[in-house]
């Protein structure tokens, strides 16, 4: 599993409570990188790893990031009480349509969380 840029991902993390969702997000040059759907965030990481299901980054500052796959029943969760409007979705793809459309001006293409949530209807 790697970083897809055309992914949405629910974003975690112990040491940094404002991490929700990220958009956008690779590593280059040593670099980790995403949109929030407010700002872009950047950390210089001091390492990475797989584990089942999700990618996670060590930064040079000491924060762990853990990046995984967005999908309804986890913005339902985690996420849709800490957005503003707290928009409510029938789907997996219709948050990646939303996000996608509304905040980076591209439509998403589909991703293994938006297979499965499809197969799962």
């Amino acid at each position: 599993m790697k970083l897809n840029r055309k992914e949405i991902y629910r974003v975690f993390s112990d040491e940094d409570p404002t991490a929700l969702i990220g958009l956008d997000a690779r590593v280059e040059d040593g670099h980790l990188t995403w949109f929030d759907s407010n700002r872009d965030r950047g950390h210089r990481l001091s390492g990475a790893r797989e584990e089942p299901g999700a990618l996670i980054f060590e930064t040079e500052t000491g924060f762990t990031y853990r990046f995984v796959p967005l999908t309804k029943e986890l913005y339902d969760r985690d996420v849709r009480a800490r957005v503003e409007l707290s928009p409510e979705f029938e789907s997996t793809d219709a948050i990646r349509r939303f996000y996608f459309t509304e905040f980076l001006g591209d439509a998403p293409e589909e991703t293994e969380a938006s297979a499965q949530d499809r197969e799962r209807s």
